[in-house]
């Protein structure tokens, strides 16, 4: 048994192609939403949808200022390199500057000021102990923070 398809009609009739096209678009907007929708299959009210965003803020931003802290607690454990913790610091500062969080201002803040103490003990006008100390302040709130995300 043989079966034959006259795609004749289809090839020169743009309608047609334009129906594809848009069932083609629909499916990839459909496996896509599945993809990105964070939780069940339920839809998000306005409200529940900004909290949702402003976690991920809130998970980004935290992320970014332990991995700053990390930085200069290992800037620590090297020699006095004025050069190196400058750029370090500088780097620090700018991604506390970059925090949106309100609930995060308090880690922002102490890692400014670790950063400062940091640059300050590299070309020596503080001591170890006190740039250890505003690092050990600012990771030990930001590790509270991390404590109540969880």
């Amino acid at each position: 048994m043989n079966i034959e398809f006259d795609l004749h009609q289809i090839k020169h009739n743009r309608r047609y192609w334009i129906a594809l096209a848009v069932l083609v678009g629909l499916t990839a907007l459909i496996l896509l939403g599945r993809q990105i929708t964070p939780a069940g299959e339920r839809v998000f009210s306005w409200q529940e949808w900004q909290v949702f965003q402003a976690r991920q803020i809130y998970t980004r931003e935290l992320a970014g200022l332990m991995a700053e802290t990390s930085r200069l607690s290992e800037l620590l454990q090297s020699v006095p390199d004025p050069a190196r913790a400058q750029i370090i610091c500088e780097q620090a500062a700018s991604t506390a500057d970059d925090v949106t969080s309100t609930s995060l201002s308090g880690g922002a803040a102490r890692l400014r000021t670790a950063a400062q103490e940091t640059l300050d003990w590299s070309i020596g006008l503080v001591n170890y102990n006190t740039a250890a100390a505003a690092v050990q302040q600012a990771a030990d709130w930001l590790a509270q923070a991390a404590l109540e995300v969880e």
